[in-house]
């Protein structure tokens, strides 16, 4: 037997494992109308509310249920978590006697991925061949398992936790609990080729893969890439071991100090619905996963967020991974992927104005990673996961590689750091489309200036491509909300005629801009306590009045006062490197350039908000590398001094946002569980009592 027919075989019996797995896990959806028979058990008090169906979970779920209004009197019931109610009239029954039902209900079928257009759906249940109930109703989409016979797991006060007599299948089977159990084998592995089409596809094309181009793994090769992985990481141990305590402490902000990257977080679960929306070729999502953020157009609902996190989450969706337990892994993958760009950025200025390759000592490595990690709005970020931060992060993750592909590309002029870059700021604009902005405006600036001073065409094509990739964008916005505007306000619910006219229903105002610039660039807005954790936000103090212009001013914190560190490098250090290295002024002219008409927008726009400070973090560290480079190449005792003052400004940096962010989460912002504002409260009276010998509270 030959090397290829053991590989083909292999693949093929990997495959066929993959595929029972896969089935065997798969529960399709129950069928509509599901046909049920049931007996009464005697009653035990008037008023029970017995589940016949609940599908969903805690919080997001729908009942049909029987509830006993009097002696010999019943009713069905739907309730439909915090949303629509209907129940039929009261029906004579007695105990002990046999009745069929036939239930219409959409939630036997809308399942995750699988959810329709509407916003409601049809109920209706028959009772021994009469109608006793129909209505349209609201209903939450649930995962494929989440459905349960004659049982209510998800709890509420509406139902009762068991249905108290007995449940049969048409079989005369009798049923309590998930779905298993309905489908045979062969009905379970003819669904899920039908409906989990992306899956089995995916497996035939990694059979096929691993049967053509698989080999043998090679334990000797584990090794050299073992070793070789870590001589890297002790070669640059400044980055490694920094990078790591900057993402310890990332994930517990991120986890609320739970360290648990599963918890269902609130307003989490947008990307998770856009994804398996785009699998089937589609952009709406169901409205319950956007609620006050929801655009309605032709009765469809689409978010204005953008595609790229959900892009990155089609392999989770594939397989059916969890819907709202992932954005705080999403989150610190890509808070990691952001430090690890930051640094490769670094090593770029490096070689820009020292003309080195060498490593950089440890603790200049440590202070640009937790410049970047810690004493930036990255962490503030972490207070939570849902879909506001995470884009933010994501966005400027990918601009931080975009931005290093431009710089790469500037100096070899190689077409694949172009290519790179490109990608990661197309992914860019459709994650955060400031930060795409950027990320695009400064690789058409060098391709610009590489065309001009190459004298060739080539690279000019390049720019125009960098500008095609801003406006797909709005071709996007154009396939959901028929308008080439990313965010139609007119759409969306939470905006009413007299709040749009206040801006006149214009996201960008000249008018606007000294207040924003002086609130970003000026503005303290700060407050010492005496009370843990010393440091707060507090409303702007800036001598500009807001333009009537203006919609949203939450508390925002100038860069000078939360990112000193980094202002100082972008500013004092690049004027150095400026002045002292000449090969560095056209990569600064470029960065300067490019982050101008992100700049303009961001200051023109009818909102301010502590978080949106992070879309200015990429250009700073971007920035920053090239002052930290140059502070590098200064000679003697002025470069120890700038090193300590640089490690007392980062420190600073740490302690204040540290400070606003843990404040922000166990505070401030809204879905925060209970326990986690409570542990708070109680972690500031024994620190308070600690440093201010306050009497302990009865």
């Amino acid at each position: 037997m030959t090397a290829g027919t053991v590989r083909w075989l292999l693949a093929a019996a990997l495959g066929g494992l993959l595929v029972t797995e896969r089935v065997a896990r798969y529960e399709p959806p129950l069928p509509d109308p599901l046909e049920l028979e049931f007996v009464l058990a005697p009653a035990t008090r008037i008023n029970q509310s017995e589940p016949i169906v609940t599908a969903g979970v805690a919080g997001r779920a729908d009942f049909l249920y029987l509830h006993r209004a009097l002696a010999g009197q019943i009713f069905i019931g739907y309730d439909s978590w915090n949303s629509d109610r209907a129940r039929s009239e009261e029906i004579p029954m007695e105990a002990g006697t046999r009745h069929r039902l036939s239930i219409e209900m959409p939630s036997l079928t809308a399942a995750h991925g699988h959810f329709t257009n509407e916003p409601q759906g049809l109920v209706r249940v028959r009772l021994d061949g009469q109608t006793v109930l129909a209505a349209r109703v609201h209903f939450y989409p649930r995962t494929n398992e989440a459905i349960y016979i004659g049982t209510n797991p998800a709890g509420g006060t509406s139902v009762d936790p068991e249905f108290r007599g007995q449940i049969f299948d048409e079989e005369g089977r009798e049923k309590r609990g998930g779905p298993r159990g309905f489908f045979s084998w062969g009905a379970r592995l003819r669904s899920w080729l039908q409906v989990e089409w992306a899956q089995a596809l995916s497996l035939l094309v990694g059979v096929l893969v691993l049967g053509r181009w698989g080999t043998t793994p090679s334990l000797q090769a584990a090794r050299d890439v073992g070793r070789a992985t870590l001589a890297a990481l002790v070669r640059h141990r400044g980055f490694s071991m920094s990078v790591t305590f900057c993402a310890a402490i990332f994930a517990w902000f991120v986890t609320m100090g739970s360290f648990d990257f599963s918890f269902p977080e609130s307003f989490g679960d947008f990307y998770d619905f856009q994804a398996r929306s785009l699998l089937r070729g589609r952009l709406d999502v169901p409205e319950t996963c956007l609620a006050g953020e929801a655009f309605t157009i032709d009765g469809k609902t689409y978010g204005y967020f953008g595609i790229t996190p959900a892009l990155l989450r089609l392999p989770l969706a594939i397989f059916d991974g969890g819907i709202g337990r992932l954005s705080r892994w999403f989150m610190l993958v890509d808070y990691v992927a952001a430090l690890v760009a930051a640094y490769l950025i670094f090593l770029t200025a490096r070689r820009v104005v020292l003309g080195t390759t060498r490593t950089p000592s440890t603790w200049v490595a440590g202070l640009f990673v937790l410049n970047a990690g810690l004493g930036s709005t990255f962490l503030f970020l972490g207070s939570r996961s849902y879909i506001y931060h995470e884009a933010i992060m994501c966005g400027a993750a990918l601009t931080l590689f975009a931005v290093w592909g431009a710089l790469r590309y500037a100096a070899t002029g190689s077409p694949r750091w172009w290519l790179s870059a490109f990608v990661c700021g197309l992914l860019a604009v459709h994650a955060r489309p400031p930060l795409g902005l950027f990320a695009l405006s400064l690789l058409g600036a060098v391709a610009l200036h590489t065309a001009w001073q190459r004298r060739r065409y080539a690279p000019a094509l390049l720019a125009a491509l960098s500008a095609a990739g801003l406006l797909s964008f709005n071709a996007l916005s154009y396939l959901k909300f028929k308008t080439f505007d990313g965010q139609p306000l007119r759409y969306n619910a939470s905006y009413t005629p007299e709040r749009l006219a206040r801006f006149k229903e214009q996201k960008f105002h000249l008018e606007n801009i000294p207040f924003v610039a002086v609130s970003y660039l000026a503005d303290p807005a700060l407050t010492w306590r005496r009370e843990f954790p010393w440091i707060y936000s507090a409303p702007s103090q800036a001598w500009v009045r807001p333009a009537k212009t203006m919609d949203m001013t939450e508390p925002t914190v100038g860069f000078p006062f939360t990112m000193p560190a980094l202002c100082l490098l972008a500013t004092l250090g690049v004027a150095g490197a400026w002045r002292r290295q000449k090969d560095t002024r056209v990569p600064l002219a470029l960065l300067g350039l490019a982050v101008l008409p992100m700049t303009l927008l961001l200051f023109a726009a009818i909102a301010i908000s502590h978080r949106y400070t992070a879309d200015f973090v990429p250009f700073l560290i971007s920035a920053a590398a090239f002052g930290l480079a140059a502070l590098e190449g200064v000679a003697g005792r002025w470069r120890q001094l700038g090193l300590i003052l640089l490690t007392v400004a980062t420190v600073g940096a740490m302690v204040v946002t540290s400070a606003l962010t843990l404040h922000q989460q166990r505070a401030q912002i809204w879905g925060v569980p209970e326990n986690v504002r409570t542990d708070y409260q109680a972690m500031q009276r024994r620190v308070d009592r600690f440093f201010l010998n306050t009497p302990p509270q009865k």
